[in-house]
């Protein structure tokens, strides 16, 4: 939609109506303003951008109003802040820091690292989300072994996965903290500090991910942490325990792994 911008009084702010599922076929679809998406802050959803109708306000007329698809690569750190987007990695990206290189703030993202890495000597998140309905798959990273060197992080997320990375050379590969329904599979976390550590978080499954050779543990699992599945993984060769579960964490089903040192805990399997 389209307004001659320079008549007098219609520069201003409005909201807008698309009808016929403006989205349909289009990946990751945005709002864009003169074939651009449209800067933070100038438009704002009103619906889900995948309705039938689509509503938005806009803060004013520049000359025209579309939906249309997000160029999503990612060549350097950056956040992430558009839902209902896939974002992927298209060079190595060398991390300064401080903060997050890769920060997920928002709901319904995918990051996709196409095996494209991340590295740092400032012991940083690679990937950190706090949000739901996150996915983040073929990362492969390499942040430091010292304190805040996090391969993947999710801090208060639910409803999220971690599929197929490659997390190395970090204080802990993948981190789970206050968290919960967080399915960790098919990710290799070996030669870090600790492979997996899970924290206070709930109904979480972690199934074929191989966690191997690591300093401290292979898995952890701590502080009121229950109900979670460990099921089909392999944790050996891991300087102390492969599996360990400290701290008032109950009611974890753990079958069908592999674990050197043995798991330590009552009960552990």
């Amino acid at each position: 939609v389209s307004v001659n911008s320079s008549q007098t009084g219609l520069n201003k702010s409005a909201n807008i109506t698309l009808y016929g599922s403006p989205a349909n076929g289009i990946r990751s679809p945005v709002i864009m303003r003169d074939d651009r998406r449209c800067p933070k802050g100038k438009c704002k959803l009103l619906t889900d951008i995948n309705a039938e109708t689509v509503k938005f306000n806009v803060t004013g007329w520049i000359t025209n109003y579309s939906i249309g698809p997000l160029n999503t690569s990612i060549s350097a750190c950056t956040e992430l802040d558009v839902p209902h987007t896939y974002y992927f990695q298209v060079v190595d990206i060398v991390a300064l820091g401080p903060g997050a290189c890769i920060n997920i703030t928002v709901n319904n993202v995918t990051f996709d690292g196409r095996g494209f890495s991340i590295t740092s000597a400032a012991n940083i998140e690679a990937v950190y989300t706090n949000s739901s309905d996150i996915k983040i798959q073929n990362a492969s990273a390499d942040v430091g072994v010292g304190t805040g060197g996090n391969g993947i992080k999710f801090h208060n997320a639910t409803n999220s996965i971690a599929l197929n990375n490659s997390l190395t050379g970090s204080d802990i590969g993948i981190f789970l903290n206050l968290s919960s329904n967080i399915t960790i599979v098919n990710n290799s976390v070996s030669i870090n500090d600790l492979g997996i550590r899970i924290s206070r978080s709930d109904n979480d499954t972690i199934e074929y991910n191989i966690a191997n050779l690591n300093s401290l543990f292979g898995l952890q699992i701590e502080v009121d942490s229950d109900n979670n599945l460990i099921r089909n993984n392999t944790f050996n060769s891991n300087v102390n325990n492969g599996i360990i579960i400290i701290l008032n964490s109950d009611h974890n089903i753990i079958e069908n792994n592999s674990a050197s040192p043995a798991c330590t805990t009552t009960g552990c399997a």
